[in-house]
């Protein structure tokens, strides 16, 4: 199962991390199972999410999605999101 991880810069981590939450069921959809959330210890927002992953190309579809880059304004994201896939 590939691990996948998410990384980009937020104007806020508190506003982020409302707004992150509540997007859950995208996730799930995508087949994304979150192992971790959260901000750089020295940096505080710089944001890091790491998911297993039931299929990277789902993922990658919905790193395409116009609504997903919408919520994504929405929450003060402000640098373009790295996407790591590791396949074991």
């Amino acid at each position: 199962m590939p691990t996948v991880i998410i990384s980009h810069k937020v104007e806020n981590y508190k506003k982020w991390k409302e707004i992150y939450d509540r997007d859950i069921e995208r996730r799930s959809q995508a087949g994304l199972r979150e192992i971790s959330a959260g901000q750089k210890a020295d940096e505080p927002n710089m944001v890091y999410m790491v998911f297993e992953a039931s299929d990277s190309n789902k993922v990658k579809e919905m790193m395409q999605d116009q609504s997903l880059k919408d919520l994504m304004d929405e929450a003060g994201v402000i640098s373009k999101p790295e996407l790591i896939v590791i396949e074991e």
